[in-house]
């Protein structure tokens, strides 16, 4: 019977260390996904994170728009009032010249004068001295622009 003692002892020590290896298998393995699932954790963290920077430079790419539409609209704006102006001013001197003109043919010193005084007096005004505040008035939100007709 002692025979048969031996022989179930090593079969349970046998079995003991293959319980063992298949213990240390088994915590290796779970230890082996548990660094995966941290891993895919902080993968998912890191996409959630990208979500949030791509959705703010959405917004900040919106804003940027917007004020660059902003921008542009004011420029075309006063791009407009300029080309007006210097057209009024083109459609003035001309009608000096004019004058000018009807001096020469009809020999009449005094419409010249007129003519050339009016024309320099004119061209030596800036057109564009009242233009800050003229701008100013046009984009000021808070003032309502009054037209005088």
């Amino acid at each position: 019977m002692e025979k048969n003692t031996n022989i179930q002892v090593q079969e349970v020590e046998i079995l003991y260390e293959k319980i063992e290896q298949a213990s240390d298998k088994y915590l290796q393995k779970t230890q082996d996904l548990s660094d995966n699932i941290q891993k895919i954790s902080g993968l998912a963290n890191d996409m959630g994170n990208i979500y949030l920077e791509s959705k703010r430079l959405d917004n900040e790419n919106l804003k940027l728009k917007n004020e660059l539409t902003t921008i542009l609209s004011e420029f075309k704006l006063k791009q407009s009032i300029i080309n007006n102006v210097f057209a009024e001013r083109s459609q003035i001197i001309d009608k000096h010249f004019e004058i000018i003109d009807k001096g020469l043919k009809e020999n009449n010193e005094k419409l010249i004068l007129e003519g050339l005084k009016g024309v320099s007096d004119f061209v030596s005004k800036n057109p564009l001295e009242n233009f800050d505040l003229f701008n100013k008035v046009l984009t000021d939100k808070n003032t309502p622009l009054e037209l005088d007709f």
